[in-house]
């Protein structure tokens, strides 16, 4: 490759790729550290330059808001931002540790960081090259476990832990699942709330429900409601409410450490 861009006369940045031989494992390629080494399952990761940078800016902003009674500079509040956002691709749950970061941010010069903001910040003030959220596999192991849950608007929630290889919504007779769990509204935090919030409250009570059978597998989610699948993909939600029970969904899915794949019906 280096010597095709050499007879082509085109010069090569000796930062954006590694051009001296053939290799499974590029360092530092375009900001990422790709590995697609033979017989393993490759992976997207943030080299550690990047990563000192990320956390720099974080403890910088921390450090300020200490000082300045939560106020920070918005253009360093907006650097950081960027620069965190662009770990996306690598580290899983980027866009779920700036939410409130991106709710702070305003035009003027100065910023207030609200509470949640301030946890974002401590989430990237720790991050670096071996931080267990850096790294994303990017040819993952076949599918383990698979469950669907849903809900209805005003009476209860169900969620069903599915057979292995079974898609609900099949027109064709289908086996009954391992196992089922249910429950009703009323008398919980979201009795009254939006149909929105009750399906991702849905999917927290079957993680929660299964979670045995899910701790440490990939996990295949089914639910019906496309708010909620493009909240789960994405890490985030503009809306307050959704995005304190995406946070506590979060925590959970942390703590059992399933890999969860979200798909529509």
């Amino acid at each position: 490759l280096a010597a095709l861009h050499r007879r082509a006369g085109v010069a090569m940045h000796p930062s954006k790729g590694q051009f001296d031989e053939p290799s499974h494992l590029l360092h530092d390629h375009l900001g990422l550290e790709i590995c697609t080494a033979p017989g393993t399952q490759g992976y997207l990761r943030v080299p550690a330059r990047r990563a000192n940078k990320v956390r720099a800016l974080a403890r910088q902003l921390l450090s300020d808001a200490a000082h300045q009674r939560r106020r920070v500079s918005s253009k360093l509040l907006r650097s950081f931002a960027g620069c965190a956002t662009s770990t996306s691709l690598a580290v899983r749950p980027a866009r779920f540790h700036l939410r409130g970061v991106w709710d702070s941010m305003r035009e003027s010069e100065f910023s207030v960081l609200h509470r949640a903001a301030l946890t974002d910040l401590e989430f990237w003030a720790e991050f670096s090259y071996d931080h267990p959220a850096n790294g994303v596999v990017l040819f993952p192991q076949g599918l383990e476990r698979s469950i669907a849950t849903d809900a209805s608007g005003d009476l209860a929630w169900g969620a069903e832990l599915l057979l292995p290889g079974f898609r609900p919504g099949r027109m064709e007779a289908h086996p009954a699942p391992e196992r089922t769990a249910q429950g009703f509204w009323a008398g919980t935090s979201v009795e009254g709330s939006h149909i929105t919030i009750k399906e991702l409250k849905a999917v927290h009570f079957g993680i929660l429900a299964f979670q045995e059978e899910l701790r440490g597998k990939v996990v295949r989610l089914w639910e019906d409601n496309q708010a909620v699948v493009h909240i789960i993909r994405n890490g985030t939600s503009k809306a307050p409410d959704l995005m304190q029970h995406l946070r506590a969904l979060w925590r959970d899915l942390v703590r059992h450490r399933p890999t969860a794949s979200v798909h529509p019906l």
